[in-house]
């Protein structure tokens, strides 16, 4: 017997309204009706033995052929020869994300709290540093990342009304680690200058608040398509699984925008939080565990930052809904 088989980069994910289908591999999707979608998750291989006279038949080998033609399936007569993919995931750092609100309250413990960084682990880290910060005393604190195991930072300027290129550029200096500066309130005239051109690769100016941008970024869902992202999505929350911030006042949490606070920097570690219960079990609550997300299609690769909340009952709902992605 012949059998249709999806390559094992190509993972299909049923919802309720509609399915699609995710190939890993080119980072993109296909939304596919769910009746297909039903039929390909048969076994590991698809029996090609549908009557082609009846609707489904007729459908299902016309998106048979679609497959096909764009390398996300093929015939074989053997599909127990080829296995599906292990989705199993695992991150040696103890943190992914962290943010550090950097201002002249919490730039006391800064040292401090990158020892720690470092100990644990952290892939990247996002610096925000206030309207009451001279840029200059950021110079001196990025010195402390030269022997650290933090592959990437993002530099976050609030306000950069005062701010010039050459001060911009100073924090660059010796500090390849820095791949992104965004810049807000900032003045007209830093795209006119000159010196503009040798950095708007990594510079990105926005005349918006900080609080404006972060509150649009918050209500937006943004969808990951990567292997890394889905196999995460599988026991995690992508928006929040091994993040953490420093806000302003010196507490923890895991989003700026979040209301729970899960300890202050100047009475625990850092060691302390990343096991407090509180932050470990919102990262593990992925969308299948969210009502409403639970039965949307997009559900492995929607990446979202906004609070949860659980209700007496048990459910966990986000805190702003509906998201505007599943119908």
């Amino acid at each position: 017997m012949k059998y249709f088989c999806l390559y094992s980069n190509c993972i299909i994910v049923i919802g309720e309204s509609g399915s699609v289908l995710c190939d890993l591999q080119n980072e993109c999707y296909y939304s596919v009706p769910n009746n297909l979608a039903d039929l390909l998750s048969f076994n590991r291989g698809t029996p090609i033995n549908l009557n082609k006279s009846s609707q489904l038949g007729k459908i299902a080998n016309e998106y048979f052929e679609m497959l096909v033609k764009n390398n996300l399936g093929f015939y074989t007569k053997k599909p127990h020869s080829y296995p599906s993919l292990s989705l199993d995931w695992k991150n040696p750092y103890g943190l992914d994300y962290f943010i550090y609100e950097l201002n002249p309250l919490t730039i006391v413990s800064f040292s401090k709290i990158i020892k720690e960084i470092n100990s644990i682990g952290c892939s990247t880290i996002e610096i925000r540093i206030s309207e009451d910060l001279q840029l200059i005393a950021v110079e001196d604190l990025l010195k402390s990342f030269k022997q650290s195991r933090v592959r990437s930072i993002y530099l976050i300027i609030e306000n950069g009304q005062g701010a010039s290129i050459q001060q911009i550029q100073a924090l660059l200096k010796g500090n390849s680690r820095v791949i992104k500066i965004f810049v807000f309130q900032c003045n007209t005239d830093l795209v006119e200058n000159d010196s503009y051109q040798q950095i708007k690769d990594i510079l990105l100016l926005s005349k918006e608040k900080i609080t404006e941008f972060e509150t649009k970024r918050m209500n937006q869902n943004s969808f990951v398509h990567n292997m890394a992202a889905f196999c995460e999505a599988q026991e995690y929350n992508i928006g929040l699984n091994r993040k953490l911030t420093v806000d302003g006042f010196g507490n923890f949490k895991n989003h700026p925008k979040h209301k729970l606070i899960l300890g202050s920097m100047f009475e625990h570690s850092l060691n302390d939080i990343i096991r407090n219960e509180d932050l470990t079990l919102l990262w593990k609550v992925n969308n299948n565990r969210i009502e409403y997300c639970r039965n949307c299609q997009f559900r492995f690769f929607c990446f979202s930052e906004v609070e949860l909340i659980k209700t007496e009952d048990g459910k966990i709902y986000k805190s702003h809904y509906p998201c505007g992605v599943s119908k």
